[in-house]
């Protein structure tokens, strides 16, 4: 049931044509501009997708494939394990790391308890100067307890800021490690490649063993949600084509509709013939407006991928 739209005007016109043969008058054939104006429906080429479109699934690391956990035409929940890559260097970083990590809060919880107790010592010794500062100025204390009193206090000083700054170099060794183990978890977490929403595996193209190499599709997704019609229309109509304008979809080879719907989106400049056409050079002839439908209704279930024709009804 394929309709071509240069065909279409073609027949059209010879149609015209010939039913006024038999008149004495013959009327002149309508030019093509005639029929697009006088067009009340038009027929556009489309493919039933999912409304947010199909996703190719691929790894952002190259590695050996260890183990694959789902099979094309399974049902997937946001976040389920797809595949495995082989990962034991990355574990056995990741487990350093984190026992570095882990290793540093201890010192730097003993750093912290050191400099509690240094401060309490100097909060000892300041109180026990000035109490000796006090009396030497009434003469009840030697100079030479003052002076003891003083170098005691002094020396504790230092040394508060002594364990103040290891605590803070520690701290910075801390945070150190803590972004190399983010790092390791991050580079273990690229070896477990999961789904990225809810949907149907629509192909898996890899195997266990198989190297799979980064950025390469191994797998296509159909998100979980209402499907849509992706059409094109020929550029003769692509000014004829609005927003809200019903359409009756047609499968192919079929002359009953099996579904119905609105237009929902409009492209707003021409484009080439995508891969809705399939005949050599079809693609290159002429340019075509896109469009997605949105279904309002079906009278049987629409499979992903099938090819559909479009009856857009103009007014």
């Amino acid at each position: 049931m394929k309709r071509n739209t240069s065909n279409t005007l073609f027949a059209l016109m010879m149609l015209l044509s010939a039913c006024g043969a038999g008149d004495k008058k013959q009327e002149a054939p309508l030019k093509p501009e005639q029929v697009v104006a006088e067009a009340r429906e038009v027929i556009s080429v489309g493919k039933i997708l999912p409304r947010d479109g199909i996703i190719s699934m691929s790894a952002t690391i190259s590695g050996t494939i260890e183990a694959i956990q789902v099979k094309a035409g399974d049902s997937v929940k946001k976040g389920d394990l797809i595949l495995q890559l082989g990962a034991a260097q990355e574990q056995l970083a990741a487990s350093e790391s984190q026992a570095q990590v882990a290793a540093q809060l201890a010192s730097n919880a003993a750093d912290a308890y050191e400099v509690r107790i240094a401060e309490l010592k100097l909060q000892e010794l300041s109180a026990k100067y000035q109490t000796s500062k006090s009396l030497a100025e009434k003469g009840a204390e030697t100079q030479e307890v003052l002076n003891t009193d003083y170098i005691n206090y002094e020396q504790q000083l230092q040394k508060v800021a002594q364990v103040k700054q290891t605590q803070r170099a520690n701290q910075q060794s801390l945070n150190e490690l803590r972004q190399r183990q983010q790092l390791s978890a991050l580079n273990l977490k690229d070896r477990r490649i999961k789904a990225p929403t809810a949907g149907i595996i629509l192909n898996m193209d890899a195997k266990a063993g198989q190297v799979l190499e980064a950025s390469k599709a191994f797998a296509e997704l159909a998100p979980a949600g209402e499907l849509v019609a992706e059409c094109e229309v020929d550029e003769l109509y692509a000014s004829k084509i609005k927003l809200g304008q019903r359409v009756l979809i047609y499968p192919t080879s079929n002359p009953n509709p099996i579904a119905e719907g609105q237009i929902s989106f409009v492209g707003a400049s021409l484009q080439d013939k995508s891969i809705l056409y399939e005949q050599i050079g079809e693609g290159t002839d002429r340019r075509v407006r896109r469009m997605t439908v949105k279904i309002t209704k079906s009278e049987r279930p629409l499979l992903i991928n099938d090819k559909v024709e479009c009856k857009i009804m103009l007014n």
